[in-house]
């Protein structure tokens, strides 16, 4: 045995005996579950996240960030659109504000009627109901992508 190990030998065996026959000590038990100022930011979280937890979404983003990430071809197709996108959008914003009346650029499916109402061709409502249809970018960006569905 060489001296460290001998040093550390000779310390356990003076280490106190732990008693047996005593009674175990009181542990403070204390409340499971939330406390009120847990449930109070949960609440504001699921408002923020219409009640899916943050952890399963940032694990979602992630998964579809890696997904694409590996699917190089699928990467260049959103970027392509989405430069042909912004530079629809900056001449269709041109257009309004030198006067010009044009029609929507990017037209509404023909079941969603959001945005029938007269109203959303005057501004400055085209340009808030035009910029929103480019939720179809984001459809096409995050579907089709291999092992996601």
């Amino acid at each position: 045995m060489d001296i460290p190990a001998r040093n550390l030998a000779a310390s356990l065996q003076r280490l106190p005996k732990p008693e047996v026959d005593g009674p175990a000590p009181a542990i403070e038990e204390k409340p499971s579950g939330p406390t009120a100022p847990d449930r109070l930011f949960h609440a504001v979280m699921a408002r923020f996240t219409g009640g899916i937890s943050p952890g399963s979404l940032a694990l979602a983003f992630a998964d579809w960030a890696v997904h694409l990430s590996h699917s190089p071809g699928k990467q260049q197709v959103p970027q392509e659109k989405a430069v042909r996108k912004a530079m629809r959008f900056g001449l269709y914003v041109m257009r309004q504000l030198s006067g010009h009346q044009c029609g929507p650029y990017i037209h509404p499916l023909v079941q969603d009627e959001r945005f029938l109402a007269p109203q959303w061709q005057q501004w400055p409502f085209c340009f808030i109901y035009q910029s929103f249809l480019q939720q179809q970018w984001w459809h096409n960006a995050t579907t089709g992508i291999g092992g996601m569905s």
